[in-house]
């Protein structure tokens, strides 16, 4: 019998805690939009979705998006997060992205 198993199949290890990494935003310049997106995938390909959020300099909330992509990439899906906030940054009239 291995150690700390009860059977082989069975063990009582638990799982490593996960790493945690502090990361920052920072706002953009004045007169500025930034938006931050994201694609995600179960499996590659896999069920997909990508979203974007839009702030201003001062961190304010203008807008976002999501959309289900069905069956894609990871790849697919970071890309069209991107088309989408250049097509939403457009039509609002955000020259400054």
């Amino acid at each position: 019998m291995m150690r700390g198993c009860l059977m082989p199949s069975v063990c009582n290890h638990p799982p490593r805690a996960p790493r945690i990494t502090e990361v920052f935003w920072l706002p953009p310049s004045f007169s500025w939009t930034k938006c931050n997106t994201n694609g995600a995938a179960l499996g590659c390909p896999g069920q997909a979705a990508s979203a974007g959020v839009f702030r201003d300099n001062n961190a304010i909330f203008l807008g976002g998006f999501t959309v289900n992509l069905g069956i894609n990439t990871d790849f697919h899906d970071e890309l069209i997060g991107v088309i989408y906030a250049i097509e939403i940054t457009f039509e609002k009239g955000w020259w400054n992205l």
